[in-house]
Order: C-alpha cells, then structure tokens, then sequence
C-alpha cells in the first residue's frame, strides 16, 4: 500500500484505466434475486456482480472507475507544480 503520493503508479493506473470498460458505470438490481450488477453503456452483461446484500463494495468499484481518472490528473497537476 502506497504511504505517499510519490508512491503512487501513475502509469500503471492510467493504463487500466484506459483499458478498462468505459463508463458511467451504473449499479443495478440483478434478475438473480439478491444480487446487484455493475452495468456499463453499450454492454448486454454487467461488468461484475454480487450477491451480498450489502452494495458498499459495487459503490466502491463505481466510485473508482469514475473518479480515478480525474484524481490521477490532479496528482500529475500537482507532481509537475512541484517540478516548476
């Protein structure tokens, strides 16, 4: 686990992020029952899915793949201030 933003693979997460199922990626109920998915525009079957009732951890996924692109920027923003 990364102790500093230095530590931080920017590289390495701009990759998977480019690579990764475009979003907005959505949660919605499943046609199993007590099971939620992740759905992405223009995809027939959903990125993941759970059957846990609680849905914190498919928020979470949500969450990062909708933010984490806008967060790698700004560390890149703020590594190259600290360059100039």
């Amino acid at each position: 686990m990364p102790s500093s933003l230095s530590d931080i693979p920017i590289n390495y997460l701009r990759d998977l992020c480019t690579r990764v199922t475009p979003g907005p990626w959505a949660k919605r109920e499943s046609w199993h029952g007590d099971a939620w998915d992740v759905k992405a525009p223009g995809k027939t079957f959903p990125v993941c899915s759970s059957i846990n009732a609680d849905t914190t951890d498919l928020e979470f996924i949500i969450a990062a793949r909708m933010y984490l692109p806008v967060l790698l920027e700004e560390i890149e923003r703020l590594r190259g201030e600290g360059e100039g």
